[in-house]
């Protein structure tokens, strides 16, 4: 998705650019924080017997880094559903948009990855936002029914 934004994007104005810069930025680095976090995962499997004596013992040991690849990819698949689910005539109001909900990663995150990138995050949202009027679009002007919206996303990334 973040790669077809930026191709589609080339063309585009400063705007589209941007946004799509920022979204392919945070999925790569999205992506890097996950690989450490599905490796912890994938070894606790290596040994079933500990893995299963620990649960008896301490179970928030697993959940928690279990929980991290989840928690990382929370809230990606509503922007990759609004990028599927947007005619491409309206595709530079898709991109403001999905730039305007790319998660946050915590900084937390860097003391089980191994690196911080939490303030290139910010330095790439900087200079995004844009005062609208609430429920209407940026470009149009024109009074957006966003809860219906939403719900047809949702439905489409189930």
């Amino acid at each position: 998705m973040a790669r077809e934004a930026e191709d589609w994007a080339k063309h585009g104005q400063d705007a589209d650019r941007a946004c799509a810069r920022l979204l392919a930025l945070s999925s790569d680095l999205t992506l890097r924080c996950c690989q450490p976090a599905f490796t912890t995962a994938f070894e606790m499997l290596d040994d079933l017997w500990r893995l299963l004596h620990r649960w008896r013992v301490a179970p928030e040991e697993i959940l928690g880094p279990l929980a991290r690849p989840e928690w990382l990819l929370d809230g990606w698949e509503l922007i990759c559903g609004l990028w599927r689910g947007t005619d491409p005539a309206q595709r530079g109001a898709a991109l403001l948009e999905m730039a305007a909900l790319v998660p946050v990663i915590p900084a937390e995150v860097r003391d089980w990855v191994g690196f911080d990138l939490v303030g290139e995050m910010h330095a790439h949202r900087s200079g995004m936002s844009r005062l609208v009027r609430l429920n209407h679009d940026w470009k149009t002007g024109r009074l957006m029914d966003l809860t219906a919206r939403n719900e047809h996303l949702l439905a489409l990334c189930a």
